[in-house]
């Protein structure tokens, strides 16, 4: 394949939340859903695929096969049903579940070929992908767009949250981590570590204005975390960066255990979180209330799932019918979807992109790999307790580039090694 195709798929990556935007505005302001997003990003998968048989035809057959396993489950409900448009709509999820393997295994390739021109296009797919994102943020604000909880145009009153004209809801939860992961990254490797201390409250302002659980928390998190994994090599070593971050929080952890309780029964909140933590206890708050839905659609799947069914899945069309499309914790979805080729997948592909980042945040030349880390830990976490990161069809192609350029600072780091031990 030659280089101007891989100018072209970078460019389609780097252009796939726009349309996001552009699908979404249609949608907000004109009624109109014509599905641009799902066109757009179903022409950037087959031209990827084709950009992949071309390089390898190992990773090519790889994929073929595990499309494969994973419709298998779905073929049995089709053929049991004969739901075709059910059938029809397993198979668009399986693609979008591919998504991330299929770009990370095309960047392993490229980034063979144009090493520096990967890291290069890399960097402007992300930054672009960061505005677009800020842009959407800023349209929520002014009321624009959709809302996060309530109606789905933010009109209503009661709506909670802002997502500008992203459609999908929880997904914005999954981009405001890895895309907020990259700036903040970039921001405190800049030669002005003022720039980290600029960004680090908007982050923390932007978790809150998505306003999911995930997002809050995340922001939250990423402005300690981010300073930590870009330590690289130092990442397990007590330093003093450790001990001035996690001094001032134990400090304040302290002072809130102490005065937290009276402050908030004097505002009457206590009593109402005693309630909510005695009826669902401390995985229902974790899980707001998932774990209930996870409980009763494995009664029901149990009750009416034969062996094929418990080994391969029944598909979305499928569960459907027996209780719920989704109970939104990703390996129990993917397991009730798919089978345990379904959860075999998301274990291995997690597994995978944490190791190679892991290994390769010990590398004091990695660039991507510190922040892909965070990312990755964050992502599989979020996809435990509120889904949405592999069934995501904005977070996919982003999260396979990530992790190809993860790669790509693997394999330096391992050429890198081998070159000292020669020495």
């Amino acid at each position: 394949m030659g280089y101007a195709v891989f100018q072209l798929i970078f460019l389609l990556i780097g252009c796939s939340l726009a349309v996001d935007t552009l699908t979404g505005f249609l949608v907000s302001g004109m009624g109109l859903n014509l599905k641009l997003s799902a066109i757009y990003k179903f022409g950037l998968l087959l031209l990827t695929l084709f950009a992949v048989a071309c390089y390898s035809r190992t990773k090519a057959n790889l994929i073929f096969l595990l499309l494969l396993s994973l419709l298998i489950g779905p073929f049995i409900n089709l053929v049991n049903g004969l739901d075709v448009l059910g059938f029809v709509f397993d198979f668009s999820y399986v693609i979008k579940i591919l998504t991330p393997l299929i770009i990370f295994l095309y960047c392993t390739e490229v980034a063979k070929k144009w090493p520096e021109k990967t890291y290069q296009f890399g960097h402007h797919v992300f930054y672009f992908s960061f505005l677009i994102l800020l842009f959407n943020l800023v349209a929520g604000v002014l009321g624009y767009g959709f809302s996060s909880y309530g109606s789905g145009d933010g009109d209503d009153e009661s709506s909670i949250g802002v997502k500008g004209f992203f459609f999908a809801g929880n997904e914005v939860s999954g981009l405001f981590i890895i895309l907020f992961c990259y700036a903040l990254n970039h921001a405190w490797n800049a030669k002005r570590k003022i720039y980290f201390f600029m960004l680090s409250p908007v982050t923390v302002i932007c978790g809150a204005l998505i306003a999911t659980k995930a997002a809050m928390i995340s922001g939250l998190l990423l402005v300690f975390i981010i300073p930590l994994v870009s330590e690289r090599q130092r990442l397990f070593q007590l330093t003093w960066l450790k001990i001035s971050i996690f001094a001032p929080v134990v400090v304040m952890a302290s002072v809130i255990g102490v005065y937290l309780v009276p402050i908030l029964e004097a505002a009457g909140i206590w009593s109402r979180l005693v309630w909510f933590y005695e009826k669902k206890g401390v995985m229902g708050i974790i899980l707001s209330g998932r774990n209930e839905f996870a409980v009763a659609t494995t009664q029901s799947f149990s009750s009416v799932a034969g062996p094929l069914e418990h080994l391969w899945g029944v598909g979305l069309s499928g569960l459907t019918k027996i209780e719920r499309i989704s109970v939104e914790i990703e390996p129990i979805d993917l397991y009730f979807w798919f089978g345990l080729p379904g959860i075999t997948y998301l274990t291995l592909l997690f597994g995978t992109f944490i190791y190679f980042s892991y290994r390769a945040t010990l590398s004091q030349c990695s660039t991507w790999a510190p922040f892909a880390l965070a990312a990755n830990l964050l992502l599989a976490g979020l996809s435990i307790i509120a889904g949405h990161t592999l069934t995501s069809g904005m977070l996919g192609p982003l999260l396979g580039l990530l992790n190809g350029l993860v790669y790509l600072d693997y394999v330096r780091a391992l050429k890198r090694n081998k070159g000292l031990v020669n020495d």
